[in-house]
């Protein structure tokens, strides 16, 4: 990667948290570690609760206007 745009991408604001703990989306490679327990948000507003990040179809949560694309997520606050 060219050390301008690495150097960019750091300097950019991390998202921040909404009131239920959601961090918005803009896609890209997974936010979080493989195999992390997350709750997703779909662009068509389905919720999917206790996902492993990383499993085949997110490994990159790129954004292709789909109604899949993930938009926000959080991690999983379960047991």
């Amino acid at each position: 990667m060219d050390e301008r745009i690495a150097r960019e991408e750091a300097a950019l604001p991390t998202p921040q948290p909404d009131a239920d703990g959601l961090i918005p989306w803009a896609g890209g490679e997974c936010p979080v570690p493989n195999m992390s327990r997350v709750d997703v948000v779909h662009r068509n507003g389905d919720i999917f609760s206790d996902r492993f990040a990383g499993y085949a179809q997110a490994k990159t949560w790129t954004h292709d206007d789909h109604p899949r694309d993930i938009i926000a997520y959080r991690a999983h606050q379960g047991y």
